[in-house]
């Protein structure tokens, strides 16, 4: 039996890879470890204008809004506005800002303290920092989620933990699950449906798997524009996996395909519709553009914004030319240098980079990583089926491509973060690329060079945080 996502397993059989006595160790210290950091990020990490977390306040106005009112706002309050910016994030998705508010409640009733929105509110003790929880909470259910992902792709343990402690500890991710924002929450909405596809591919699309996928499905439509590329390659991969388990059953496919299409309107369909109802526009970004014409001060109108559209540049010139726009650590490089390295971790509003060593050796491991995968994936087809690999490659690309549209046309923002939702199929490829390498090297030289490199990351991500992170936001 094979451990090939083509798969050469029975029909339905559910793999079990159970972890050693060290493995378990080492996951639930990870576990630990993260929790312990991410815990420690959230009570101290500052709320100031200088190093605070980006867009942490003008979430919170949403949060806020709620925890209040104990209603949704429409949008078009100013207790919800941004002030510079003129539109709310009320008008997109927003659904970790619900989990949020109910996070302050519980605070405000914990503590029995009274609630307090304003500005200068933003301090260890506030009501904020019961949001963050829920960055923490995904960031714990990606590690979760990340062990069981790794325990149906690989039959050995080291690749597994491997897995998990590349998801845990990418320093950008980690800082995402110390303070609120929708990035973090998305990253999990990915995991999510990464598991509901394998757990459909072999046990043929159960009721459970086909809910799975549903629940992730809707979780992302409600969090993050930039992670949809998921929810369309979730259509190619329902459909080529559950014709390859039940030959020919259209309608037993059709059946599946109505229950996760409900589910899905059922969960995330009530905020499309309400925006259609209150605006005329099921996405929210026409009258969010509108808001911002209407309310933004100076050039942050959208019409007045100094993007590279509105300069005459190419899209070329934007990604690898310096701009006055970049932060001072980053000038003369580019929109594709800063976008990179945010994505491996930039902490704080885009202010405070990591060591040139630091960014060498994430590119080094990720990129050689990175291109075994593709070989072993593509050419070799040895771990991964073209199916499985071509989607994790759209899934790794479109919210790149995302980010350098909004960039170009809408905001100049070369952030990492914008397209977070690629780093799971990123380090798939990667752990799939050294598997493909080492486990056969494991057979000539009698030794694991898996755990060293896991070993080595995870040294490298506690000297980012105590040399880097640390002494900047605390």
């Amino acid at each position: 039996m094979t451990n090939e996502l083509g798969l050469r397993r029975e029909k339905y059989q559910l793999k079990k890879s159970p972890l050693t006595t060290f493995g378990k160790i080492y996951f639930w210290a990870l576990i630990a470890l993260f929790f312990a950091f991410a815990l420690y990020g959230s009570l101290h990490f500052s709320f100031g204008a200088n190093n605070g977390a980006p867009d942490e306040r003008t979430r919170m106005t949403v949060v806020n809004f709620i925890a209040n009112y104990l209603h949704l706002p429409y949008g078009t309050e100013t207790a919800v506005r941004i002030p510079v910016w003129g539109f709310s994030y009320a008008f997109q998705p927003y659904f970790p800002s619900i989990i949020a508010a109910f996070f302050v409640k519980a605070g405000h009733f914990l503590l029995q303290q009274p609630l307090d929105y304003s500005p200068t509110a933003f301090s260890r003790l506030s009501f904020s920092v019961f949001a963050r929880f829920v960055s923490m909470g995904s960031g714990l259910a990606v590690i979760a989620l990340a062990l069981q992902i790794g325990k149906k792709l690989f039959d050995r343990q080291a690749p597994i933990l491997f897995f998990c402690t590349l998801s845990a500890l990418l320093p950008q991710f980690f800082y995402l699950s110390t303070y609120f924002n929708n990035d973090a929450f998305s990253v999990f909405t990915t995991y999510l449906i990464f598991y509901a596809w394998l757990r459909g591919k072999e046990d043929g699309w159960s009721w459970l798997t086909a809910f799975l996928l549903s629940v992730g499905l809707a979780l992302t439509l409600l969090t993050y524009y930039f992670a949809g590329a998921f929810v369309f390659c979730s259509v190619i991969i329902f459909n080529v996996t559950y014709l390859q388990a039940h030959k020919k059953d259209y309608k037993g496919l059709i059946k599946k395909e109505l229950f996760i299409i409900l589910l899905v309107f059922l969960m995330a369909g009530w905020f499309f519709i309400w925006n259609y109802l209150k605006f005329h526009d099921f996405l929210g970004t026409s009258i969010s553009n509108h808001f911002g014409e209407l309310y933004g001060q100076g050039n942050f109108k959208p019409s007045l914004r100094q993007t590279p559209e509105h300069l005459h540049q190419d899209i070329w010139q934007m990604l690898w030319s310096d701009n006055a726009s970049l932060p001072s650590w980053a000038r003369g490089t580019s929109w594709l240098s800063v976008s990179l390295k945010s994505f491996l971790g930039v902490f704080g509003p885009l202010a405070f980079p990591m060591k040139a060593w630091m960014y060498q050796f994430y590119v080094g491991l990720l990129s050689l990583g990175l291109g075994l995968g593709v070989i072993y994936s593509f050419i070799k087809k040895r771990l991964l089926s073209p199916i499985f690999f071509l989607s994790l490659l759209a899934c790794m690309v479109i919210p790149f491509l995302f980010s350098v549209y909004y960039s170009f046309f809408s905001d100049y923002q070369p952030q990492g973060r914008y397209f977070i939702s690629a780093m799971l199929p990123l380090l798939v490829l990667v752990t799939v690329g050294y598997e493909g390498v080492l486990s056969r090297l494991k057979e000539w030289i009698k030794f694991d060079l898996t755990y060293l490199l896991m070993w080595a990351y995870l040294l490298v991500f506690v000297l980012v945080f105590f040399n880097v992170i640390l002494p900047a936001l605390t």
